[in-house]
């Protein structure tokens, strides 16, 4: 039994057999357990993973394409990884060796086990087979095998099915034997598999489809061995059976993968055949060839592969054509590669066998590294222990510790560059259990037996707790430190539609009938405030917001390109925004609202290197002045190195590491910056020659700031708790106040709770010669807000010895809330009570002083205000006749005029306040091609 459920599903009892166990209960042996880690765990640099040895790509630089969709998305993005196991070896993909897709996932039945290799080329070994009907569960890489069908002769349906998680699975899957199903997480999407055409019975079982809870599919096709080469009518080849040929995504999008023979296929390869067969045939590029969103009339090219004549990938060029990706080999793993024009990133293996590991790498213009791999003892439980050294050119040396072996090989211990060092220990299913940090401060988590976070205990003994739905996993619960606990309700479908905060508030949200719209149903049209305010949204088939209503009624319109880019924006006024891009993505113009026109220039590197800030609509680009323009310039890694505008430089250098050194501001003056060896601040010093330290604990914390030279220096030291919340202070005397400390006060959950300020009395700091100078003390309710404060003054005591003699001052102020956290009343102490009057989901359009109108607000559609009116408390003449505060904005959001009516007549009095009324009277606001504000002028003045 390898983790299967404790009441197995088919195990045979007394009148019958189980068909319905425990999902948090597992028995038996690890279940499915991975030939290694995944590469993408830990990583170093450019990136290389320590643990492994192993390069490894898997970065948003390795994503070719990814379409939007409302419905499970095309996302096509190439990993990397020269691990080679030892035992399966390392088969030729799509994109040769060393490459994997999500799309290449595959399974393997055999006689004794089970076989699923992911889309990291790693084994996951099922120690049982997956006979129909059955489950197979790996509870280190959270994944369920499910095989439809039955063992029954007659057939039937799987006895996982009758497992309410399983409920949304089709019939026609859970019937079929030929289907299998791979399922992580809360089982909303499902990874089916079976027998592609044209291969051996025996062959490996192809990924079909995807399908989610609302039966939306990305569907899969394979080449029969009779498929002609697509883009090659002069091959005479078919391509070979088992190859993925074309795809579907949720919208209906279809893809069309171009095959081309490279060479004429060679057998397994290297040390005991590791290298996997290659019959030479690649993947040379991808065709959009059916959009239903925006139909085309002919296929759109989304990248295109080229080759080495051994079959290795050696560029990527983008749907514009651009070569964005390059690559150089040694024995099938990558030696060097870069980004567009970018720095080149070379790596030395030990050897030059599959799978050895890198033990140099090196940066142009940057750092280089060196991975030692040293032989550890196993562990007291006899686990097998490694750690990898990984030295740089800075002299910088960090250490990794793992235990385990194959896939539940873990990061047990991390010894930083400063000496410091990092633990964590794990389940026995490989699961993050706790983590402690240089300062001994543990955090420990909690699972249940599916491996579900249930909890999490911090440091100082504060914990938090979360609650699952034991049929479908799905958070229903979860309380903070505090108590405080926040509700979480489902639909049938999944589709969360209210969360209850812990002060019984609710916010609802409402979707379509999966019927009406299958594309859109699980995105919600309607959310439903606390307060009953509804907000209204409407979203395209490819998934992306169109419209957004506020409670107010007031709403902003969205378009977008094929390709998903936001290309227009229309805002609550009407007013329009468009921006124009080219073949890459990248914004080339923008339109703003009020008709004027931003340009934008790149390099080949893809970096914007000129702005050609906004002027009249119909103005061409050459009419413009070159110093209007902003001038960027950037060095090898894309760090910006100089920005010109109107002849004035500003100027930044780094060092290897990446970190800025140097800052020349316009006028040539420099600011200096030096790091510690975690990348840590530790001095800065500015343009008039100010030097400012810091000082850091082992945790990251911070310790002291000290501001000045050696003659003149004062530092400020920090204190900080168990939890990481700081808690005190210390301020040095300076030559107009004595010294200070500061205290700070938190709840359970991390939030303030008091401040308050002791004043040293003499030159020693002990703690007896402080005394409290003042206090500020904060309520809040149940979901953290603050609902009073109490700011207290305080005398200072007689005796000295930190005592305070009495209470100055103190002042109240209490705050009721409606359901959204907007104010409705404070009640101030000594002073009454303020009305806020509020609408929507919180704009303030009035306050009431004990009753009567203070200040009333009128907005716009955006909700600015454009008009103030203050209500004079002198008499009922002045109530008729309020001071009013109007205000202009322009369609960039920028303040115009300004201008105040109602002022009583200056006449008769002191002749030096008129030019101050004439300077509020009225005001306009001008600004240049970048929206700097460059003058004021006086309007309305009197002459």
């Amino acid at each position: 039994m390898s983790g299967q459920p404790a009441a197995r599903i088919t195990d045979s009892v007394v009148k019958g057999k189980i068909v319905t166990g425990s999902l948090t209960v597992l028995i038996g042996s690890q279940g499915g357990l991975a030939c290694s880690v995944c590469q993408g765990g830990i990583t170093v640099s450019s990136p290389v993973n320590p643990q492994l040895g192993a390069k490894v790509l898997l970065g948003a630089q390795d994503l070719d394409f990814a379409l939007p969709s409302a419905a499970l998305p095309v996302a096509w993005q190439r990993q990397y990884s020269s691990y080679v196991n030892p035992e399966h070896g390392a088969a030729c993909g799509l994109l040769g060796h060393g490459w994997h897709l999500l799309q290449e996932l595959s399974i393997r039945l055999q006689d004794e086990a089970t076989l699923l290799l992911d889309a990291s080329g790693r084994v996951i070994t099922f120690d049982q087979p997956l006979v129909p009907g059955g489950q197979l569960h790996s509870a280190s890489e959270d994944i369920w095998l499910l095989r439809g069908g039955s063992t029954e002769p007659d057939g039937g349906t799987a006895p996982w099915a009758a497992n309410p998680r399983w409920s949304h699975v089709e019939q026609a899957l859970v019937r079929n034997p030929q289907a299998i199903l791979a399922v992580s997480g809360d089982g909303d999407t499902l990874w089916g598999f079976g027998p592609a055409p044209g291969e051996p019975v025996d062959g490996p079982w192809r990924l079909m489809a995807q399908i989610d809870r609302f039966g939306r599919r990305q569907l899969y096709h394979y080449s029969d061995g009779t498929t002609p080469e697509a883009g090659h009518s002069a091959s005479k080849d078919p391509i070979p059976a088992g190859r993925l040929v074309s795809l579907s995504d949720g919208t209906g999008r279809r893809y069309r993968l171009l095959h081309q023979r490279i060479h004429g296929g060679k057998d397994a390869q290297g040390l005991n055949g590791l290298w996997g067969a290659d019959d030479g045939w690649r993947v040379t590029g991808v065709d959009l060839t059916q959009d239903p969103l925006q139909p085309l009339s002919t296929p759109i090219a989304l990248v295109r592969y080229g080759y080495s004549s051994a079959g290795d990938l050696i560029t990527v060029h983008d749907r514009a054509g651009q070569l964005v990706r390059e690559f150089e080999w040694d024995h099938h793993r990558i030696s060097a590669h870069r980004h567009a024009s970018g720095p080149w990133h070379r790596y030395r293996y030990e050897s030059a066998q599959p799978g050895a590991r890198v033990i140099e790498h090196s940066n142009q213009e940057g750092l280089s590294y060196r991975f030692d791999y040293l032989a550890q003892p196993p562990g007291p439980d006899g686990q097998p222990r490694a750690a990898t050294r990984v030295s740089d050119s800075l002299d910088r040396i960090e250490t990794y510790y793992f235990e385990g072996a194959a896939g539940l090989s873990r990061l047990i211990a991390h010894h930083k560059a400063d000496g410091s060092r990092w633990l964590q220990s794990y389940d026995s299913f490989g699961r993050l259990a706790s983590r402690t940090d240089p300062l001994g401060r543990s955090v420990h988590l909690r699972r249940d037996g599916q491996g579900r976070l249930i909890g999490v205990q911090l440091p100082d003994g504060r914990s938090t707790q979360q609650e699952h739905d034991e049929a479908t996993g799905r958070l229903l619960a979860s309380t903070d430190p505090a108590g405080a606990t926040t509700r979480y309700e489902y639909d049938a479908w999944g589709r969360l539609i209210q969360i209850t905060q812990a002060d019984g508030s609710t916010e609802r949200y409402h979707y379509p009938d999966p019927q009406e719209a299958p594309l859109t149903c699980d995105s919600p049209r309607r959310i439903e405030d606390a307060q009953g305010g509804s907000k209204q949204l409407a979203w395209s088939d490819a998934g992306q917001l169109l419209s957004y209503t506020d409670c107010s009624g007031h709403s902003t319109h969205y378009h977008y390109d094929r390709w998903g880019a936001l290309i227009e924006v229309d805002n609550a006024l009407g007013q329009r925004q468009r921006h124009q891009r080219d073949g890459q993505g990248r914004i080339v113009a923008s339109e703003l609202p009020n008709g004027q026109i931003e340009r934008y220039h790149y390099d080949s590197a893809g970096h914007l290197t000129r702005i050609e800030p906004a002027q009249p609509a119909g103005t061409s680009s050459e009419t413009q002045t070159a110093d209007s323009s902003i001038h960027l310039r950037y060095d090898l890694w894309g760090r910006l190195v100089q920005r010109t505008h109107g002849g004035l430089t500003l100027a930044f250098e780094y060092d290897s590491a990446g970190r800025l050194l140097r800052l020349v501001n316009e006028n040539g003056a420099q600011s200096r910056f030096a790091w510690d060896a975690l990348d840590r601040l530790v001095q800065e010093e500015g343009f008039d020659q100010r030097l400012q330290r810091y000082r850091w604990d082992a945790a990251g914390q911070l310790m002291e700031a000290t501001d000045g030279n050696a003659a003149q220096q004062s530092s400020s030291h920090y204190r900080w708790d168990e939890g990481g919340r700081l808690v005190e202070r210390q301020l040095p005397a300076t030559p107009h106040a004595p010294a200070q400390t500061h205290r700070y006060e938190w709840d359970a959950a991390g939030r303030l709770t008091a401040a308050s300020v002791w004043q040293h009395t003499g030159e020693n700091t002990a703690e007896n010669t402080i005394q409290l100078q003042s206090r500020i003390a904060l309520e809040r309710d149940a979901l953290g807000r603050i609902t009073a404060e109490v700011q207290q003054l305080y005398r200072p005591g007689k005796d000295g010895n930190g005592a305070a003699d009495q209470i100055e001052y103190e002042h109240r102020i209490a705050h009721t809330l409606d359901p959204l956290g907007a104010r409705q009343h404070s009640q101030l102490q000594g002073l009454g009570e303020i009305a806020w009057l509020t609408y929507g989901s919180g704009h303030v359009h009035g306050l009431q002083l004990n009753g009567a109108s203070l200040i009333d607000f009128e907005r716009d559609n955006l909700h600015r205000e454009v008009r103030r009116s203050l209500h004079p408390p002198t008499s009922a003449a002045d109530a008729h006749n309020p001071l009013q505060v109007q205000r202009q904005w322009d369609s960039l959001g920028r303040l115009t005029a300004l201008g105040t009516t109602g002022l009583q007549s200056m006449e008769g009095r002191d002749h030096l306040v008129q030019p101050l009324i004439g300077q509020i009277l009225g005001r306009r606001y001008h600004y240049d091609s970048l929206g700097q504000l460059v003058a004021i002028e006086q309007a309305g003045a009197p002459g």
